[in-house]
């Protein structure tokens, strides 16, 4: 993380991650090299609170409070607020005759036949979506004035209603924002305590539904985010920390107050920093390609990683996925790192639906009550429950010994629930749990990987979170990934992440132009605007100036076509042979993609892109994963006796204490190996080594 206003040399760096489990913290020293972490229990009434409380926690366990230099937070607040549908009571201005953009969405049917598919239902109801009489044509021409009697009435109606948001979305104010311009500056006269977002602000770039939806999306959770910030913002200034840095969708960092505008851009904020710790620790193993597999207490998530770098998308569909595949959802026009997220995790719950058929997740039994086995009043049985009844849970030494767990107590709730209905013994009916909860990580990373066109066999497989060690080497073997790893710290990983992060900005700006026809000066012209907003935003969150680097890049397609593809630039654009190259470039990727491409067919550039990076402060691999010399020589600490699904019955291995292990150090399967934050199991066939980082290795 790089240059917040209040930086200061030889601090400590922290990340703080929220999950809908556990909020972890991680304390990284640059002088020192050393690392520090804890967990704390998510508070899901504030989840506030416990990023509070781990931040104490941290500053009473030194002798006197650290110096803070950096302290970044991954927040699920947005998403919280979403998936809830606790948002703002709002309502939307637009163009006279578009209210319905919203309902009407876009006529596609991802699941083409399932008859049940769910549509999620527009955030603003439709008497709160108000139409004014205005016109733009597509190039930012003014057709018909607004007219401001009507904007007056619309006024009124909202300052009646005790409407607390208002979005504003004109057709084509990406062109020229002017109507949405006079729309607020005539609000704030009236309402000054309104809080507003205009189209041309959240992200300015063409396709009415889309756009809508990510400016109705932003003005929906921006209450909740902005008060969560505001809090968090408040409670560290008495701790003496003046400023913080949030994680956004697209894996870099922004200032609190940036994301407190603009909370559409976090909505998957903990997921990005898992995927931006993956691509740091595979960069130091040499590792270029990677699936990542990261299990919590509430969901899962797989992203891709090719040539060190996550891929990232310019649009996703929030609280969509079936199956991971977008059925209704929001769409949201912003940049965010690729992932497949499914609610399947430690704390999903089992349950039997009205067809006599046994189901895991998505809901979960989350931080409060948390699985039957935490003892903390919870009775539906849940994943974690099931490993622990099958052994693969050490319940003197979850978490490190810091969580005590409960084995009748999570007997009860298997039988009684799950048990009893099929006749089967709790260790049955725990072993269908797990191969249920197995088969959903699996196909998750098939969608992550196949449905996308990778073969999963070509990447490695990164495991991290508080269960993806567990279930690690089951996936790879399935679906033939022969190399598995499970890094240091892998329970707190995606905490790691937020050390590692840099600050990025994404820009966009929605100009179409045909290759054959572009103006020398049009490229050049766009890319200089974003350049100057780009500035002042880095500016405004004291970021230096000095350190920023910038990429260019186009959305480009074949004219008629109504998808694009993107592509970098590096050049202005203002010569016939950087166009030429330009499509030369774009034709080369249409056939990587598509196999084939149009002779004769003119190209069009639809959008120009701008993306900022700072890189941060991220950690020294060779003073990070340290080893204590003083250990003991490597032995298993104990034999664990773990269910054998394929026999049917219990079996003994040797159970491993990582710590107790030094690089270099084989252990073959199968074995069990206990971390202070997570649980590895090696397989039968399977072998595993511990490198000089302290990364283990299963092959």
């Amino acid at each position: 993380m790089t240059g917040g206003k209040n930086s200061q040399e030889g601090g400590v760096h922290l990340g703080i991650d929220v999950g809908g489990t556990f909020t972890d913290l991680v304390a990284y020293d640059p002088a020192t090299g050393l690392v520090n972490s804890l967990k704390v229990h998510t508070t899901p009434a504030d989840p506030s609170d416990g990023v509070l409380q781990s931040f104490r926690q941290f500053n009473s366990a030194s002798p006197q409070p650290p110096i803070i230099n950096e302290l970044a937070h991954a927040t699920t607040i947005a998403t919280n607020t979403l998936l809830q549908k606790k948002g703002a009571r709002m309502c939307l201005i637009t163009t006279r005759g578009f209210e319905d953009v919203l309902e009407l969405r876009r006529h596609n049917r991802p699941l083409m036949y399932d008859l049940f598919q769910e549509i999620s239902p527009p955030l603003v109801p439709r008497d709160l979506r108000m139409g004014i009489t205005e016109r733009l044509d597509p190039s930012g021409n003014v057709l018909v004035p607004i007219d401001e009697n009507e904007l007056l009435d619309s006024i009124k109606k909202i300052q009646s209603q005790g409407i607390e948001s208002v979005a504003i979305c004109f057709l084509h104010a990406y062109a020229n924002p002017v109507h949405e311009k006079k729309a607020l500056a005539k609000i704030m006269t009236h309402l000054p305590h309104l809080l507003v977002s205009c189209s041309h602000e959240v992200w300015p770039e063409f396709r009415e539904y889309e756009r809508t939806s990510t400016t109705v999306l932003n003005r929906y959770i921006r209450p909740a985010v902005d008060r969560y910030l505001s809090k968090m913002a408040g409670e560290l200034s008495k701790e003496g920390v003046e400023t913080f840095s949030v994680m956004k969708s697209n894996g870099g960092l922004t200032s609190a107050e940036n994301a407190r505008h603009f909370p559409v851009h976090l909505i998957e904020s903990g997921p990005a920093a898992g995927m931006v710790s993956a691509a740091w620790l595979g960069r130091e193993l040499g590792l270029g390609d990677i699936i990542t597999l990261d299990v919590g207490g509430t969901t899962a998530k797989a992203g891709i990683i090719t040539n060190g770098t996550p891929r990232v998308t310019t649009e996703f569909h929030a609280d969509s996925l079936r199956h991971g595949v977008p059925v209704g959802g929001y769409p949201v026009k912003s940049p965010v790192i690729d992932l497949v997220e499914i609610g399947a995790g430690g704390g999903s719950i089992a349950w039997v639906d009205k067809a006599g058929i046994l189901k895991v997740g998505p809901h979960s039994a989350g931080a409060v009550p948390g699985p039957a086995c935490y003892g903390l009043g919870g009775n539906d049985p849940t994943v974690t429950d099931a490993n622990l009844i099958l052994g693969f849970l050490n319940p003197q030494f979850f978490h490190g010994g810091n969580t005590r767990l409960f084995q009748e107590q999570a007997k009860r709730a298997i039988y009684d629930r799950i048990g009893k209905f099929y006749g089967w013994s709790p260790e049955k009916a725990a072993a269908a749990i797990i191969r249920i909860a197995k088969a959903n990580f699996i196909e998750m990373v098939r969608l992550v990987s196949i449905r996308k066109g990778f073969d999963p066999r070509d990447f490695s497989l990164l495991a991290y979170g508080g269960a993806g060690p567990l279930h690690a080497s089951f996936i790879a073997k399935d679906l033939n990934i022969s190399r598995t790893i499970v890094p240091p710290l892998a329970g707190v990983f995606s905490g790691l992440g937020l050390l590692a992060a840099g600050v990025r900005h994404d820009l966009v700006r929605t100009r179409p132009y045909l290759t054959d026809e572009m103006p020398g000066s049009a490229g050049p012209k766009v890319f200089k605007e974003l350049e100057e907003q780009m500035m002042e935003r880095l500016n405004k969150e004291g970021r230096d100036l000095n350190k920023a680097s910038m990429f260019r890049s186009v959305d480009a397609r074949y004219l008629g076509q109504v998808f694009e593809l993107n592509l970098p630039v590096a050049a202005k654009l203002d010569k016939p042979e950087e166009i030429r190259a330009l499509e030369g470039q774009f034709e080369e990727k249409y056939k990587a993609f598509f196999h084939y491409i149009l002779p004769g067919s003119r190209i069009e550039i639809v959008s120009f892109r701008l993306t900022a990076a700072i890189d941060g402060a991220q950690p020294r691999a060779e003073s990070f994963f340290k080893h204590d010399p003083e250990l003991p020589e490597k032995g298993a600490s104990s034999t664990r006796k773990v269910f054998d699904d394929q026999i049917g019955e219990f079996m003994e291995v040797p159970g491993y204490r990582m710590e107790r292990l030094r690089p270099g150090d084989e252990i073959n399967g199968p074995a069990i190996i206990d971390t202070m934050d997570t649980t590895v199991f090696v397989l039968e066939d399977q072998r595993s080594f511990l490198d000089e980082r302290r990364c283990l290795h299963i092959k």
